[in-house]
């Protein structure tokens, strides 16, 4: 039963996801349905309640496992994508760039939330990306969080705190002002 518990918790999350990531041209907004009174990102930041236990093993693309712990004493932005999130391709390069130019400040960590590896592969291929990776095939890494939607991306400290969950996409400029805020 507790499996049938979290395939519906992922299917659930898996359709918000896909309604909110739809690319409408306004990244500050999530629509959910046909609401004209849509909701600003502001107002969906707020309660998540994160799992605080950085201890979580996600898979590799080379068939390994990782955890988030190996990066302990280095604070660490970590990006959920998925192939078919529109939000999160076009946010990548973005995260590529700052992932780049804060490399000796902090790690950024993308993890897949697509059902098959050859999509992942297929779209850090593509963009070119060159922050580590990973993949959550199940979701699990992905609800220890308390995320909602495509893309979240988490602040974790050097001491392995969880600082904040933001979801929704981001560019250069705002993801910079997140990591000051929340990790340096």
């Amino acid at each position: 039963m507790p499996h049938r518990s979290r395939l519906i918790a992922l299917v659930l999350t898996l359709s918000v996801a896909a309604s909110a990531c739809g690319d409408d041209g306004d990244d500050d907004v999530i629509r959910l349905g046909n609401d004209t009174d849509a909701t600003s990102l502001d107002d969906v930041q707020v309660e998540a309640d994160p799992d605080t236990d950085i201890d979580i093993t996600y898979a590799t693309f080379d068939g390994g496992e990782a955890n988030l712990t190996d990066f302990a004493g280095t604070p660490l932005v970590v990006n959920f994508f998925a192939s078919w999130c529109a939000s999160c391709v076009s946010e990548m390069p973005d995260f590529d760039a700052v992932a780049s130019n804060r490399a000796d400040e902090i790690v950024v960590l993308g993890l897949s939330e697509d059902v098959r590896a050859e999509d992942s592969l297929k779209l850090i291929e593509q963009t070119g990306i060159g922050y580590p990776t990973g993949w959550d095939p199940d979701g699990a890494v992905f609800g220890r969080f308390g995320a909602f939607a495509m893309p979240t991306t988490v602040f974790i400290t050097a001491d392995g705190s969880v600082a904040h969950v933001f979801s929704g996409a981001l560019d250069a400029e705002s993801l910079d002002s997140l990591i000051d805020e929340f990790l340096v």
